[in-house]
Protein backbone atom coordinates (compact mmCIF):
# COMPACT_ATOMS: atom_id res chain seq x y z
CA UNK A 1 0.00 0.00 0.00
CA UNK A 2 2.76 2.46 0.95
CA UNK A 3 4.62 1.47 -2.17
CA UNK A 4 1.62 2.33 -4.38
CA UNK A 5 1.29 5.81 -2.71
CA UNK A 6 4.96 6.52 -3.39
CA UNK A 7 4.58 5.50 -7.04
CA UNK A 8 1.49 7.73 -7.39
CA UNK A 9 3.37 10.67 -5.80
CA UNK A 10 6.28 10.23 -8.22
CA UNK A 11 3.92 10.12 -11.20
CA UNK A 12 2.08 13.21 -9.91
CA UNK A 13 5.33 15.09 -9.40
CA UNK A 14 6.46 14.38 -12.96
CA UNK A 15 3.11 15.51 -14.35
CA UNK A 16 3.40 18.81 -12.39
CA UNK A 17 6.71 19.70 -14.04
CA UNK A 18 5.47 19.21 -17.58
CA UNK A 19 3.70 22.63 -18.04
CA UNK A 20 6.79 24.44 -16.73
CA UNK A 21 8.96 22.62 -19.24
CA UNK A 22 6.51 23.46 -22.02
CA UNK A 23 6.50 27.15 -21.04
CA UNK A 24 10.29 27.23 -21.02
CA UNK A 25 10.45 25.61 -24.45
CA UNK A 26 7.88 28.06 -25.81
CA UNK A 27 9.83 30.99 -24.39
CA UNK A 28 13.03 29.73 -26.01
CA UNK A 29 11.25 29.35 -29.34
CA UNK A 30 9.88 32.90 -29.14
CA UNK A 31 13.33 34.24 -28.28
CA UNK A 32 14.85 32.46 -31.27
CA UNK A 33 12.07 33.85 -33.48
CA UNK A 34 12.63 37.41 -32.21
CA UNK A 35 16.36 37.09 -32.71
CA UNK A 36 15.81 35.82 -36.26
CA UNK A 37 13.56 38.82 -36.97
CA UNK A 38 16.15 41.28 -35.61
CA UNK A 39 18.90 39.59 -37.60
CA UNK A 40 16.79 39.89 -40.76
CA UNK A 41 16.84 43.69 -40.27
CA UNK A 42 20.60 43.77 -39.82
CA UNK A 43 20.91 43.24 -36.08
CA UNK A 44 20.70 45.53 -33.06
CA UNK A 45 23.43 47.88 -34.31
CA UNK A 46 21.69 48.58 -37.63
CA UNK A 47 18.33 49.12 -35.94
CA UNK A 48 19.93 51.48 -33.41
CA UNK A 49 21.49 53.55 -36.20
CA UNK A 50 18.15 53.78 -38.02
CA UNK A 51 16.33 54.87 -34.86
CA UNK A 52 18.97 57.49 -34.07
CA UNK A 53 18.83 58.84 -37.64
CA UNK A 54 15.05 59.14 -37.54
CA UNK A 55 15.28 60.99 -34.21
CA UNK A 56 17.85 63.44 -35.59
CA UNK A 57 15.80 64.13 -38.72
CA UNK A 58 12.67 64.67 -36.62
CA UNK A 59 14.54 67.12 -34.38
CA UNK A 60 15.83 69.09 -37.39
CA UNK A 61 12.35 69.32 -38.88
CA UNK A 62 10.96 70.44 -35.51
CA UNK A 63 13.53 73.17 -34.87
CA UNK A 64 13.57 74.46 -38.46
CA UNK A 65 9.88 74.47 -39.21
CA UNK A 66 8.32 77.87 -39.90
CA UNK A 67 7.28 79.39 -36.60
CA UNK A 68 9.25 76.63 -34.89
CA UNK A 69 10.03 76.07 -31.25
CA UNK A 70 11.57 78.31 -28.64
CA UNK A 71 10.38 81.63 -30.03
CA UNK A 72 8.32 82.96 -27.15
CA UNK A 73 6.73 86.26 -28.17
CA UNK A 74 3.08 85.46 -28.76
CA UNK A 75 1.49 88.77 -29.77
CA UNK A 76 0.62 89.65 -33.35
CA UNK A 77 3.39 91.62 -35.01
CA UNK A 78 2.45 95.27 -35.47
CA UNK A 79 4.41 97.36 -37.95
CA UNK A 80 5.81 100.60 -36.57
CA UNK A 81 4.10 103.12 -38.85
CA UNK A 82 6.84 105.71 -38.47
CA UNK A 83 7.39 108.69 -40.74
CA UNK A 84 10.96 109.38 -39.63
CA UNK A 85 13.79 108.78 -42.10
CA UNK A 86 15.24 105.26 -42.12
CA UNK A 87 18.51 104.42 -43.84
CA UNK A 88 19.83 100.91 -43.25
CA UNK A 89 20.50 100.61 -39.53
CA UNK A 90 20.07 104.34 -38.88
CA UNK A 91 16.65 105.24 -37.48
CA UNK A 92 15.89 108.97 -37.47
CA UNK A 93 17.21 112.06 -39.17
CA UNK A 94 20.84 111.80 -40.27
CA UNK A 95 21.11 115.48 -39.27
CA UNK A 96 19.84 114.93 -35.71
CA UNK A 97 22.10 116.76 -33.22
CA UNK A 98 22.14 113.75 -30.90
CA UNK A 99 23.00 110.28 -32.13
CA UNK A 100 22.66 107.16 -30.02
CA UNK A 101 24.85 104.27 -31.14
CA UNK A 102 23.28 101.11 -29.71
CA UNK A 103 25.48 98.02 -29.24
CA UNK A 104 23.02 95.15 -28.96
CA UNK A 105 22.37 91.44 -29.39
CA UNK A 106 19.02 90.10 -30.64
CA UNK A 107 19.22 87.28 -28.07
CA UNK A 108 19.89 89.66 -25.16
CA UNK A 109 16.88 89.94 -22.84
CA UNK A 110 17.84 93.42 -21.57
CA UNK A 111 18.23 94.58 -25.18
CA UNK A 112 14.69 93.37 -25.73
CA UNK A 113 13.53 95.34 -22.69
CA UNK A 114 15.12 98.51 -24.07
CA UNK A 115 13.54 98.10 -27.50
CA UNK A 116 10.09 97.25 -26.18
CA UNK A 117 9.96 99.77 -23.32
CA UNK A 118 12.43 102.65 -23.80
CA UNK A 119 12.94 103.04 -27.56
CA UNK A 120 9.24 103.87 -28.20
CA UNK A 121 9.48 106.71 -25.65
CA UNK A 122 12.67 108.01 -27.25
CA UNK A 123 10.92 107.91 -30.59
CA UNK A 124 7.90 109.78 -29.28
CA UNK A 125 9.83 112.44 -27.37
CA UNK A 126 12.95 112.98 -29.48
CA UNK A 127 13.29 110.99 -32.69
CA UNK A 128 10.03 112.14 -34.27
CA UNK A 129 11.13 115.74 -33.76
CA UNK A 130 14.51 115.21 -35.41
CA UNK A 131 16.46 115.67 -32.17
CA UNK A 132 17.78 112.11 -31.81
CA UNK A 133 18.67 109.28 -34.16
CA UNK A 134 19.62 105.70 -33.26
CA UNK A 135 22.19 103.62 -35.09
CA UNK A 136 22.27 99.88 -34.42
CA UNK A 137 25.57 97.99 -34.11
CA UNK A 138 25.84 94.21 -33.85
CA UNK A 139 27.54 92.71 -30.81
CA UNK A 140 26.42 89.04 -30.82
CA UNK A 141 27.77 87.60 -27.57
CA UNK A 142 25.31 84.89 -26.61
CA UNK A 143 25.88 82.11 -29.10
CA UNK A 144 24.69 80.85 -32.50
CA UNK A 145 21.22 82.43 -32.23
CA UNK A 146 22.85 85.83 -31.77
CA UNK A 147 24.86 85.46 -34.98
CA UNK A 148 22.12 83.93 -37.13
CA UNK A 149 19.52 86.54 -36.12
CA UNK A 150 21.99 89.37 -36.72
CA UNK A 151 22.86 87.95 -40.16
CA UNK A 152 19.16 87.68 -41.05
CA UNK A 153 18.64 91.32 -40.04
CA UNK A 154 21.39 92.26 -42.51
CA UNK A 155 19.47 90.39 -45.21
CA UNK A 156 16.44 92.54 -44.37
CA UNK A 157 18.65 95.64 -44.38
CA UNK A 158 19.48 94.94 -48.04
CA UNK A 159 15.83 95.86 -48.72
CA UNK A 160 15.93 98.79 -46.25
CA UNK A 161 13.75 96.77 -43.90
CA UNK A 162 16.22 96.40 -41.05
CA UNK A 163 14.03 98.17 -38.48
CA UNK A 164 10.78 96.26 -39.04
CA UNK A 165 12.78 93.02 -38.93
CA UNK A 166 14.67 94.29 -35.87
CA UNK A 167 11.30 94.82 -34.17
CA UNK A 168 9.96 91.34 -34.92
CA UNK A 169 13.21 89.72 -33.74
CA UNK A 170 12.97 91.41 -30.36
CA UNK A 171 9.30 90.50 -30.14
CA UNK A 172 9.98 86.83 -30.89
CA UNK A 173 13.31 86.29 -29.08
CA UNK A 174 13.28 83.21 -26.88
CA UNK A 175 15.17 80.17 -25.64
CA UNK A 176 18.10 78.43 -27.30
CA UNK A 177 17.21 77.55 -30.89
CA UNK A 178 14.73 80.41 -31.35
CA UNK A 179 16.67 81.86 -34.31
CA UNK A 180 16.54 78.73 -36.45
CA UNK A 181 16.49 79.20 -40.21
CA UNK A 182 12.82 78.23 -40.29
CA UNK A 183 11.94 80.77 -37.63
CA UNK A 184 13.96 83.54 -39.26
CA UNK A 185 12.06 83.01 -42.51
CA UNK A 186 8.76 82.88 -40.65
CA UNK A 187 9.51 86.20 -38.93
CA UNK A 188 10.15 87.78 -42.34
CA UNK A 189 6.72 86.64 -43.46
CA UNK A 190 5.16 88.34 -40.46
CA UNK A 191 6.83 91.57 -41.53
CA UNK A 192 5.84 91.08 -45.19
CA UNK A 193 2.19 90.57 -44.20
CA UNK A 194 2.19 93.99 -42.52
CA UNK A 195 3.73 95.76 -45.54
CA UNK A 196 2.28 96.62 -48.95
CA UNK A 197 2.25 93.57 -51.21
CA UNK A 198 5.58 93.02 -52.91
CA UNK A 199 7.48 95.43 -50.66
CA UNK A 200 9.45 92.60 -49.02
CA UNK A 201 11.00 90.21 -51.54
CA UNK A 202 10.90 87.01 -49.51
CA UNK A 203 12.69 84.92 -52.14
CA UNK A 204 15.69 87.25 -52.01
CA UNK A 205 15.57 87.25 -48.23
CA UNK A 206 15.42 83.44 -48.05
CA UNK A 207 18.34 83.09 -50.46
CA UNK A 208 20.37 85.53 -48.39
CA UNK A 209 19.64 83.70 -45.12
CA UNK A 210 20.43 80.31 -46.63
CA UNK A 211 23.74 81.52 -48.08
CA UNK A 212 25.09 82.61 -44.68
CA UNK A 213 27.03 85.37 -46.40
CA UNK A 214 25.89 88.07 -43.98
CA UNK A 215 27.62 86.35 -41.09
CA UNK A 216 30.86 87.86 -42.42
CA UNK A 217 29.31 91.34 -42.17
CA UNK A 218 28.20 90.63 -38.61
CA UNK A 219 31.61 89.30 -37.58
CA UNK A 220 33.41 92.38 -38.90
CA UNK A 221 31.01 94.78 -37.20
CA UNK A 222 31.23 92.80 -33.96
CA UNK A 223 35.03 93.06 -33.97
CA UNK A 224 34.83 96.83 -34.35
CA UNK A 225 32.18 97.09 -31.63
CA UNK A 226 34.27 94.96 -29.27
CA UNK A 227 37.29 97.19 -29.79
CA UNK A 228 35.25 100.31 -28.97
CA UNK A 229 33.63 98.90 -25.84
CA UNK A 230 36.84 97.36 -24.49
CA UNK A 231 38.52 100.75 -24.83
CA UNK A 232 35.66 102.58 -23.10
CA UNK A 233 34.48 100.03 -20.52
CA UNK A 234 37.18 97.39 -20.34
CA UNK A 235 34.57 94.66 -20.89
CA UNK A 236 31.95 93.40 -23.32
CA UNK A 237 28.25 93.28 -22.58
CA UNK A 238 24.92 94.27 -24.11
CA UNK A 239 23.19 96.59 -24.33
CA UNK A 240 25.51 99.58 -24.24
CA UNK A 241 24.92 103.00 -25.73
CA UNK A 242 27.10 105.87 -26.89
CA UNK A 243 25.20 109.17 -26.90
CA UNK A 244 27.37 111.60 -28.82
CA UNK A 245 30.28 109.59 -27.47
CA UNK A 246 29.05 109.50 -23.86
CA UNK A 247 28.65 105.98 -22.50
CA UNK A 248 25.32 104.85 -21.05
CA UNK A 249 25.81 101.22 -19.96
CA UNK A 250 22.95 98.76 -19.73
CA UNK A 251 19.20 98.99 -20.26
CA UNK A 252 18.68 102.16 -18.26
CA UNK A 253 15.23 103.67 -17.66
CA UNK A 254 14.05 106.50 -19.89
CA UNK A 255 14.96 109.13 -17.27
CA UNK A 256 18.66 108.36 -17.69
CA UNK A 257 18.43 108.89 -21.44
CA UNK A 258 16.40 112.08 -20.96
CA UNK A 259 19.03 113.52 -18.65
CA UNK A 260 21.87 112.88 -21.08
CA UNK A 261 19.96 114.00 -24.18
CA UNK A 262 18.56 117.16 -22.58
CA UNK A 263 22.01 118.09 -21.29
CA UNK A 264 23.54 117.65 -24.75
CA UNK A 265 20.79 119.67 -26.41
CA UNK A 266 21.16 122.46 -23.85
CA UNK A 267 24.90 122.54 -24.48
CA UNK A 268 24.43 122.57 -28.22
CA UNK A 269 25.35 118.91 -28.69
Amino acid sequence: MGSRRRRRRRRGSGAGQQPEQQAEQQSQQEGRSLRATIDSFGGFLTIGIVVATVAIVAALIWFNRPGGSNAVGDGEFALNETTVPVDGKLFGSPDAPVRIVAYEDFTCGHCGDFNRDTKPLLEEEYINDGIVSIEYRHLPLLGPDSVSSAAASECAADQNLFWPYHDVLFQRQGRAGWASEGNLKSFAREVAAALPEGRFDLDDFDDCVESGIKELVVEEEAREAADVLRALLGRLSTPNFLINGQVVPGAQPIDVFRDVIDSLVADGG
